[in-house]
């Protein structure tokens, strides 16, 4: 007999990470006896029939106990009923007057659902049973027994040659009714009975038609069934929850289990299918602590095994990388909690190093009979958490170019009754396909993650080459990642709608770094000039230091009287410090260029020295300016030739977009908002706030950070160039701080 659980809950299905091990889905059994599929109930387990099924298998026989929704409501869902190759032989018994089809037409009817059971693509035949009675169907024995339920139910025990099952869902079985019920399923081979309550809950609980469970497994020792199986599990029962329930059960019955969504009895195809689901899986991960964790979970989950390790190779062993057990709910390693177990040593006389020092896997059907391997460490650790490791299954991860990548372990092989079992030779096959493929996949990320570490190196490098260019702007790229690092750290932390996914993340960083290296072109006079006159400075002074020692010459040869050298020598000193005022302010009032003016007009200022002291705010000239505003038509060119790959497709694009303002009056093509990236009004924000607070600009002195904000407000507020929602976050952010 081939028994596949499908669903064990009961009342409705359940799902998520707590459920994994026992099952979220509805009542369903799966049945092979005499060369027939069987079928008991038809909850939502049956939507996975076909994954039970071989090719061949195209018809079965259907056992419904009742017409609760719980047991029914997966039938007209399940894709078999789609396939008009497919026929399903129902057999029920009447409950108040009303014949199988029509239960479950009470189901399957409008408003409550659009498509009834004769409209199926699958051929449907119902037959009504009697009950307490015995039929013989295709060679197959069937009893009927009456049970207790709200709105009847139908218990069965079927048996062909010398193998029995019974199935006794959702039946209160009541000191009225024990007698009988012992006699039913004595001496079964698989006893499937109601266990959903513990004996607290039995007590508020009585009349709605279920067990609890420690009644239930004292009722396998009276009808002396050799395996007692506990089904319709709580919907509100969780994994641990269950495992203690079971413990407990198994104190009053050392053959009772508690019944676990059948995994190990998946069909080649689906087998098959789940391998190439998560080879696309692994291919398409990119997060290499998502990626591990994928491998091991996945691994398991096809092995149907409780518990596993995956070790990483590295030159001085086998490192521990996650550890999962299900039954302690111990999930270490990655984003969980560290390991701290010093490393396998690589040698041959443990599995794992064999595994790996050999490229072959290793499977011990029990390691306490095991003469071949050193076991010592898993004898510790069962020590010191009181599990007991049986089976194991070691696989090495070796990669296309047969090195290898590190060590799978798989533990304890589960059956659907939770029993450890060894390792079947069909799933070590599969297990070692998904290890190749893991490793390949590690491989190819290790790779990636060395190209995309070699090319933030280079980035940095360079831009640190381009700001160390200029002493008065060594750090700006600099801040600008760190503002722009923490402002995106800030938007995750706070679950912004703004906040960054991780390729977003690497792009953005990648454009500020790079946002300047158009300034690799300037010339240094240009990018370096601290003050308006700049190198003119010097030729000005040297100028008028020449017009007093021309005047002390008259002086002394008697062609100029001395209060006229004076007045020569005081003009030079004022005009010097005139000069020296003007030259390095921050901005030129009115009065201050009219002086300017004037010194050009009579002749103590040549044209170019005019120019330049004419400078209203800053140190540049509108023909330096000019030149200094081409590094960002610059930095678009030189990006445009680098083949960046696509995650960075939008870099140049947003690198050399700093300078454009949200009202048209930024450079170098006076972009307007609606063709401004968010990307780059963040970018443009960072980069006036460092100009503003920067430390190391000579012509202006450091603005105090909220003196800098005000600034950025008028820009948003008044003059609309910058974005004032961005800027408002990047403000709450604070990422400066940091």
């Amino acid at each position: 007999m081939d028994i596949k659980i499908l669903g064990a809950r009961g009342s409705v299905p359940v799902d998520g990470s707590k459920y994994n091990e026992f099952g979220g889905a509805s009542t369903c059994i799966l049945i092979r006896m005499l060369d027939q599929v069987v079928v008991f109930d038809a909850g939502t387990g049956i939507l996975k029939l076909n994954d039970f099924l071989t090719e061949d298998e195209k018809h079965v026989k259907l056992f419904l106990s009742h017409a609760h929704a719980d047991h029914l409501i997966g039938l007209a869902m399940c894709p078999n009923a789609f396939d008009k190759d497919f026929s399903f032989e129902v057999y029920g018994c009447k409950h108040n007057g009303i014949s199988t089809k029509q239960q479950i037409e009470a189901l399957y009817e409008p408003p409550t659902w659009p498509v009834s059971i004769d409209e199926l693509p699958a051929d449907f035949t119902f037959t009504d049973l009697r009950e307490n009675s015995e039929i013989v169907i295709d060679g197959i024995i069937v009893k009927t027994l009456r049970g207790i339920h709200p709105n009847g139910v139908t218990l069965y025990r079927l048996e062909s040659g010398r193998e029995s099952v019974v199935f006794a869902t959702d039946c209160s079985i009541t000191e009225g009714f024990k007698d009988e019920f012992i006699d039913f399923a004595q001496g079964c081979d698989y006893l499937f009975v109601d266990g959903q309550y513990s004996d607290t809950e039995a007590i508020t609980n009585r009349g709605f038609g279920h067990n609890p469970w420690n009644e239930s497994a004292e009722l396998g020792l009276l009808c002396n069934a050799k395996n007692t199986i506990i089904i319709h599990h709580s919907s509100y029962r969780t994994d641990p929850e269950l495992r203690i329930a079971e413990m407990e059960a198994k104190a009053v019955n050392p053959n009772v289990f508690f019944a676990r969504e059948d995994k190990y009895g998946l069909t080649d195809e689906l087998k098959a299918k789940r391998f190439i689901d998560l080879c696309l899986a692994l291919s398409a991960e990119r997060d290499r602590e998502k990626l591990l964790s994928m491998i091991l979970d996945s691994a398991m989950e096809i092995s149907a095994c409780d518990a596993g390790t995956l070790y990483l190779a590295e030159d001085d062993g086998l490192h521990f990388c996650r550890m999962v057990t299900l039954s302690k709910n111990i999930r270490q390693g990655g984003h969980d909690a560290p390991i701290s177990l010093p490393p396998v040593p690589l040698d041959p006389s443990y599995a794992s190093a064999w595994a790996a020092l050999n490229n072959k896997s290793v499977n011990v059907p029990d390691i306490h009979g095991d003469t071949d391997f050193n076991f010592y460490g898993s004898y510790k650790y069962d020590e010191m958490t009181g599990y007991k490791t049986k089976s194991v299954l070691m696989v090495p991860m070796s990669n296309e170019k047969e090195e290898i990548i590190g060590v799978m372990q798989l533990i304890n092989a589960k059956d659907s009754f939770g029993r450890t079992i060894p390792f079947d030779a069909s799933i070590e096959q599969l297990i070692n396909a998904i290890a190749s493929q893991a490793a390949i996949s590690i491989t190819n990320m290790q790779y990636s993650d060395q190209i995309m570490q070699l090319l933030d190196s280079l980035v940095g490098t360079l831009s640190t080459a381009i700001d160390e260019r200029s002493p008065y702007n060594a750090n700006h790229t600099k801040n600008m990642v760190r503002y722009a690092t923490n402002f995106i750290n800030w938007l995750d932390k706070t679950n912004s709608p703004y906040r960054f996914d991780e390729n977003k993340r690497r792009a953005f960083l990648m454009s500020v770094w790079l946002h300047d290296v158009g300034k690799l072109v300037v010339p240094l006079e240009v990018m370096n000039k601290p003050d308006r006159l700049g190198p003119l400075y010097e030729r000005l002074k040297n100028r008028l230091h020449e017009k007093t020692l021309l005047a002390k010459i008259d002086l002394l040869e008697g062609r100029i009287e001395k209060p006229q050298y004076e007045k020569i020598i005081g003009k030079c000193d004022d005009i010097l410090a005139l000069v020296d005022k003007i030259n390095g302010a921050g901005f030129l009032q009115d009065d201050m260029i009219a002086m300017v003016k004037d010194l050009h007009s009579t002749g103590w200022l040549t044209d170019e020295e005019f120019e330049n002291l004419s400078i209203k705010k800053g140190t540049l000239t509108e023909e330096e300016r000019a030149i200094m505003e081409s590094h960002v038509v610059v930095t678009r060119k030189i990006l445009d030739n680098v083949a960046f790959p696509k995650i960075y497709a939008r870099v140049p694009e947003w690198a050399a977009g700093h300078h454009e303002m949200l009202n048209g009056k930024g450079y170098p093509n006076q972009l307007t908002a609606d063709q401004i990236s968010r990307e780059v009004r963040l970018l443009t924000i960072l980069d006036v706030f460092d100009a503003l607070t920067a430390v190391d600009r000579p012509y202006k002195p450091a603005m105090p950070v909220d003196k800098a904000l005000s600034i950025l407000h008028i820009m948003a507020e008044k003059e609309g160039s910058i974005d004032l929602e961005l800027l408002k976050r990047f403000e709450e952010s604070k990422a400066w701080e940091q």
